[in-house]
């Protein structure tokens, strides 16, 4: 029996979407979240790109649209060998 594929999540800043990754449950994906590293990297992303804004993170389901984005990202890094958290940036529209 194959193992179930990652369920996508979205991180919203504020309240847009920012980015989307895969994780095995919502419990994963919350503790990456809140992991000081993935933290740190969102931070100085966004402060490139906004530096005027202090947004609050916020984790939830993606949603059909935004883990088609992340699936159609992570089908061209594909890399069966190796284990790593793909975080895409989602543009706004």
């Amino acid at each position: 029996m194959s193992a179930a594929p990652p369920q996508v999540f979205a991180i919203d800043l504020g309240r847009r979407p920012a980015f989307v990754f895969a994780a095995n449950d919502h419990d994963m994906a919350q503790s990456l979240v809140r992991s000081p590293r993935l933290l740190h990297a969102i931070d100085a992303f966004c402060r490139l790109r906004r530096p005027a804004q202090a947004e609050r993170l916020a984790l939830r389901g993606a949603t059909d649209d935004e883990a088609a984005v992340y699936r159609d990202r992570a089908d061209e890094l594909a890399d069966g060998a190796i284990f790593r958290l793909l975080l895409v940036h989602i543009s706004p529209d």
